[in-house]
């Protein structure tokens, strides 16, 4: 599933909660709604990031280097998992 899916369904599970009476629907009408909107502006940041970066936009850490030409070459400076 894409980002923009994601953030799609988000919206729509949270609109569909809006219109239900039943108890505690108010409250995740707003947690869908609020997660869709994230993912919207995720996905966005992803598009934005530029190509061959890895979605660099989408991290809060990063590794800035020159390249061989001279040229910035911005990555995602990604976490290891210890297994």
């Amino acid at each position: 599933m894409t980002l923009l899916q994601n953030a799609v369904d988000s919206i729509r599970l949270g609109l569909e909660d809006l219109d239900n009476p039943a108890a505690g629907r108010q409250l995740s009408a707003t947690r869908n709604l609020y997660a869709g909107l994230l993912l919207v502006f995720k996905e966005k940041l992803r598009l934005r990031s530029p190509e061959g970066s890895d979605g660099v936009l989408l991290y809060t850490d990063v590794v800035v280097k020159l390249d061989a030409s001279g040229q910035l070459d911005i990555q995602p400076k990604k976490k290891k998992h210890k297994r």
